[in-house]
């Protein structure tokens, strides 16, 4: 077999399913001396062996003895015998064991030029692995073109060769288009080698476990290159066959591990933590010095701890931070996993002495990390968190400027976008800027655009809904839902883990709902709260959106039953919290109001407004302004005009009025239209320009 693997796979007897020359000598003799003197020793053998037999062996033994004078004896077998293909094919065959191992790549130019003299079929796949092995260590493609074209010719022969040459053949293809996928970055390359894995894998189902572990790592980068969940799922199993092949191989657990992570972190979803978790446990017991795969860890339980709000996976991975140290103390990318750990705990906690803590680790490094990416993803983290402590936009740009100075040093760390974006984001929420919003807007795509994850799709449609709030358009809301959609297909059971997800869903829902008038958009947002609801009764203001979106469903339909719904979850969510009762108050009185228009008899409709200028007045009383227009809507409504403007003019020096336009196109207010008084009020805000 000649299968191309790393270093440490080296094994001359391998050669010997090709060669049918002259075996290794199992005890090589001690004393070697000038090839005149190795030569006249062999006076007495000379009789039964002809003279490039003696050549051939002694410089093999040479090799052996990782020697490369050996291959002066293969020169003078090549000289003294030209015409003879065996010998050339197992010259071949030896000079390539010995030039590739570490730091000999140079000998594989001799095995490619007695390779190139054999001339026959069974030399091509031994020819094309020398190329490859060349290219490969020199980084020169050229040669990893060469070693693709004889592959494609040794190919075409191989029913000439036996089954389980023919099984290496098709391995050896598929690790040469992995590499040449690796430099073009094209997915066609990565789906040819696929295909030779596979085509390996009919001929021979014994492979052993570095061909499942090269099979699963191949089908994996194919995966992350289209997106596609199938591919995921069957790199996956080839690494566990890799796994179930060889259980004590660190490298087949921890390449398993790595897999799990890397659909953890496209779905986020909990199953694959915990299988991600049990691969790299099984990894450090195997190899407790490794430092990488403690750092895998460390990143597995950071991105699960601050996205599934979950203290003691960020507490689990810092013991693991301590636990590498007893190996690598002094290592950069550990100091800067901590630091990251530490900063995410005392986020979680709002206790700010973890964040200078991870603060201080980066302070003690960053003269090592001048042209460290990650190094400014964590800095940008600790001032993006000391932001959230304290309230302050200007951490938050602090934090922008470190992400940005990562970027300028990788410009596909999509992490560090991904960063950019949120503190954007942070920076809108505080202070409504346009600017803001549309800048996180595009640095989430930016991410995206790098690596599809529920993270960065949720993101995006979150950002998205704030848009078409702020524009008032639709266009951003519809592409919001398509992202929330993407999200909930990568993630099945996000409602269970990250049910604040299908809530803001419903949200959006519910604003397309009033855009297009669409009881289906309206009954679906239920349907998602309601399952929620069913998850955690005691998911925060749970009952307030369902009363919410009912009332904008009966609104729709001028359904008195539906207003009914609407006002039992408003008194639920009121036994519930007193957070933001005001607000509460506001729209339980707007719903009454609407209950109240709807209804034919007139006594129980007065009873209705009855409730719901107690429910404004206390409103009002609680300090919201808006609640005054609200009023002098619900006194049209009843005819009394004269308390209607006053109501208005009391919003109006308070400055709580919506747009002249929403105004003039309320519904509520079309009776008081063609009043004298309501006219001149109208035209005195218009004069002011202060309403738009």
């Amino acid at each position: 077999m000649l299968t191309i693997m790393p270093e440490e796979r080296y094994n001359p007897q391998l050669k010997m399913k090709y060669s049918k020359h002259t075996p290794y000598l199992e005890s090589p003799p001690q004393k070697q001396g000038s090839l005149l003197e190795e030569l006249i020793l062999e006076g007495d053998i000379l009789r039964g062996e002809s003279v490039s037999d003696v050549l051939f062996r002694k410089g093999e033994t040479r090799l052996l003895e990782a020697d490369a004078s050996g291959l002066q004896f293969f020169e003078l077998a090549a000289a003294n015998d030209p015409e003879n293909c065996e010998l050339f094919f197992s010259m071949g065959l030896s000079a390539f064991h010995f030039g590739s191992r570490p730091g000999n790549e140079k000998y594989l130019l001799p095995a490619i030029r007695f390779l190139n003299r054999v001339k026959r079929s069974d030399s091509l796949h031994p020819l094309g692995c020398a190329y490859f092995l060349l290219g490969q260590k020199r980084n020169e493609g050229h040669y990893i073109q060469k070693a693709k074209e004889i592959f494609e010719e040794a190919i075409k022969v191989e029913d000439q060769l036996s089954l389980e040459v023919r099984a290496d053949l098709h391995w050896d293809n598929a690790l040469v288009w992995v590499e040449l996928a690796q430099h073009s970055g094209e997915a066609l390359d990565n789906h040819i080698a696929l295909k030779s894995f596979e085509k390996a894998a009919e001929i021979d189902e014994k492979l052993p476990a570095e061909f499942w572990q090269a099979f699963g790592n191949a089908t994996l980068r194919l995966a992350e290159q289209v997106n596609d969940f199938s591919l995921f799922q069957k790199g996956i199993e080839h690494l566990k066959h890799a796994v179930s092949c060889e259980l004590s191989a660190f490298s087949s657990w921890f390449d398993l591990g790595k897999a799990f992570a890397k659909i953890f972190y496209l779905t986020l979803d909990e199953e694959h933590f915990v299988q991600a978790s049990e691969s790299f446990t099984t990894a450090a017991e195997l190899k407790p010095s490794d430092l990488n795969v403690w750092i895998a860890t460390c990143h597995l339980l950071l991105t699960a701890g601050k996205h599934l709000q979950n203290r003691k996976m960020l507490t689990s991975g810092l013991d693991k931070c301590k636990r590498a140290a007893r190996f690598h103390n002094r290592n950069i990318a550990l100091n800067i996993i901590k630091a990251r750990l530490l900063i995410a705990i005392g986020t979680a906690r709002e206790e700010i002495k973890w964040i200078y803590d991870g603060q201080n680790i980066l302070n003690s490094i960053e003269k090592t990390c001048e042209t460290e990416p990650d190094y400014y993803l964590a800095s940008g983290e600790a001032f993006e968190a000391l932001g959230l402590y304290y309230d302050d936009l200007d951490y938050h740009f602090q934090g922008i400027e470190k992400f940005q100075k990562g970027i300028a040093f990788q410009s596909t760390h999509f992490h560090l976008w991904y960063a950019m974006g949120r503190c954007y984001l942070h920076c809108f929420d505080y202070a409504g800027e346009r600017e803001d919003l549309q800048l996180a807007l595009r640095f989430i795509k930016r991410a995206l655009n790098l690596k599809a994850s529920s993270l960065h799709h949720y993101s995006l449609a979150i950002a998205l809904v704030k848009s078409a709030e702020i524009e008032e358009k639709i266009e951003p809301l519809e592409l919001a839902l398509d992202h929330f959609e993407k999200t909930f297909s990568l993630h099945q059971n996000v409602l269970y883990s990250l049910p604040e997800w299908h809530f803001s869903y419903a949200k959006a829902l519910d604003m397309l709902g009033d855009y297009e008038d669409n009881e289906e958009h309206y009954a679906e947002a239920i349907d998602i709260l309601s399952q929620i609801l069913l998850a955690d009764p005691t998911f925060p203001r749970i009952h307030y959106r369902l009363a919410i979106v009912y009332s904008h469903l009966g609104e729709l339909l001028e359904d008195p039953g539906v207003f009914t719904r609407a006002l039992h979850h408003y008194r639920l969510e009121q036994r519930r919290s007193d957070e933001d009762e005001e607000q509460l108050l506001l729209d339980w009185g707007v719903t009454l109001i609407s209950l109240g228009a709807c209804l034919e008899d007139p006594q129980e409709a007065n009873k209705t407004f009855q409730m719901a200028r107690q429910k404004l007045h206390e409103a009002a009383r609680h300090g919201l302004a808006s609640a005054f227009y609200q009023l002098a809507c619900l006194e049209v409504q009843e005819e009394n005009f004269t308390n209607a403007l006053h109501y208005l003019n009391q919003a109006e020096k308070q400055d709580a009025l919506p747009s002249y336009q929403e105004i003039m196109h309320d519904e509520w207010l079309e009776p008081i239209r063609d009043d004298l008084s309501f006219k001149e009020f109208m035209e005195k805000i218009g004069n002011t320009n202060k309403h738009g």
